[in-house]
């Protein structure tokens, strides 16, 4: 079966715009960059860590939105993933320890620019926090993809998030694949060597995050897809 795929570039960009200096906790985020078809969603990943002896809750805020239309944004952390409607929620953080958290635009098929103004927040003190500038391009490239993609595909594991175990589907145009998962860091965590063109991996015992896992083909990555484990 032909398809024809409309390649979108899509970013997501932190330009760091230090409202509060927090002390009570420190984050990181990894950048992603994502090609997609059709509606596009892109996530900005975020480890949030806390530097005292107690633990502490923190307060995910998305403060203003300012996006073409069709566009939202939404937010995910241990305590689950929310509707666009949701934009703070509060979660615990234990002493000298870490949770991730992220953020999504969700561009649908709308081209252009948009930004969302996010912050972290010690909760007993919100002062002692950080806010920043998430900003999402969605742009056309110059030209259209035609492929044969009817014997390589790559299912969304189900369920999604998931707490125990997850099942991702695939099918090889040979028997000579493997399924790899990694975090939002790039490092490896698990590896799956696929030994039939079709059939389906059950994941289990993984850590609370945010991770993603690719079908790879003769060594050459096939498709890439992200999962939450809560």
């Amino acid at each position: 079966m032909k398809t024809k795929i409309f390649t979108l570039l899509t970013a997501l960009v932190l330009s760091a715009s230090f409202m509060n200096a927090q002390t009570s906790f420190t984050f990181s985020c990894s950048q992603t960059f994502d090609t997609c078809s059709g509606s596009c969603t892109l996530y900005y990943m975020c480890s949030v860590t806390n530097n005292t002896s107690n633990t502490i809750s923190v307060t995910q805020i998305i403060q203003s939105t300012n996006c073409p239309s069709g566009w939202y944004t939404t937010m995910c952390n241990v305590n689950g993933c929310f509707p666009s409607s949701v934009t703070s929620n509060t979660f615990t953080v234990a002493a000298n320890s870490f949770e991730t958290a992220t953020y999504q635009i969700h561009t649908n098929t709308n081209l252009g620019t948009g930004t969302a103004q996010g912050r972290f927040e010690n909760a007993a003190n919100t002062s002692d926090g950080i806010s920043f500038t998430l900003t999402g391009v969605n742009g056309s490239s110059t030209g259209v993809a035609s492929f044969d993609n009817s014997n390589l595909t790559l299912s969304q594991n189900f369920p999604n998030p998931f707490s125990e175990s997850t099942t991702i589907k695939y099918d090889l145009a040979q028997p000579d694949g493997k399924l790899i998962i990694t975090d939002v860091f790039g490092r490896r965590i698990h590896e799956y060597k696929l030994n039939n063109v079709s059939g389906e991996v059950i994941v289990n015992e993984m850590k609370s995050g945010i991770y993603f896992y690719s079908l790879y083909s003769n060594d050459k990555m096939i498709s890439k897809n992200k999962m939450l484990v809560q």
